[in-house]
């Protein structure tokens, strides 16, 4: 098949079969991939930093309506200071402080995040043959959820500029 055409959907069945990783590391796996990133590999990774620079791929928050965000953030505020502005006679009051809410859906152009095991389903089933049931809207993921990385993901990467690849960017960032 040449580069530019599309795959039949009978391919696609086959690379879903093929190239599938249910059941390689065991039935109660909730990893997946990261199976392969251990002690050495975090290691190896750390050992290749030289320059010590960090690369954001985050995006701020912004609760505009925009052509690329369907449903953007929701963000209203909890508390604030308007409540313990003082005047130069007033006491102090104990406990001040303001808060917020942010709402968002976390799909789409305008959020970074990273998705679980439990985000896509293929046949009725999420991966490892679990359930699509097993994610409710009551409880949310109950199984393969992003809880499974809540101490983070260190391996070696590899950034791709392809703004800057195509010349939508002029670099002077």
């Amino acid at each position: 098949m040449a580069n530019n055409q599309i795959p039949a959907e009978t391919d696609v069945v086959d690379y879903v079969r093929s190239l599938s990783n249910w059941g390689r590391w065991g039935q109660d796996d909730e990893l997946g991939t990261i199976n392969h990133i251990g002690q050495e590999q975090r290691k190896q990774a750390a050992a290749l930093v030289q320059d010590g620079v960090t690369v954001s791929c985050a995006r701020p928050i912004t609760t505009d309506t925009a052509p690329d965000t369907g449903s953007p953030p929701l963000h209203y505020m909890t508390g604030s200071g308007e409540a313990y502005a003082m005047s130069e006679e007033a006491l102090p009051q104990p406990g001040q402080g303001s808060g917020d809410f942010i709402g968002m859906r976390f799909h789409g152009y305008s959020i970074t995040h990273l998705d679980s095991l439990c985000h896509i389903f293929w046949n009725g089933r999420m991966y490892n043959g679990r359930p699509s049931a097993m994610v409710t809207t009551r409880e949310g993921a109950t199984a393969n959820s992003i809880e499974v990385v809540q101490d983070g993901v260190v391996s070696r990467g590899v950034l791709l500029d392809v703004a800057r690849h195509r010349g939508e960017l002029d670099g002077a960032r």
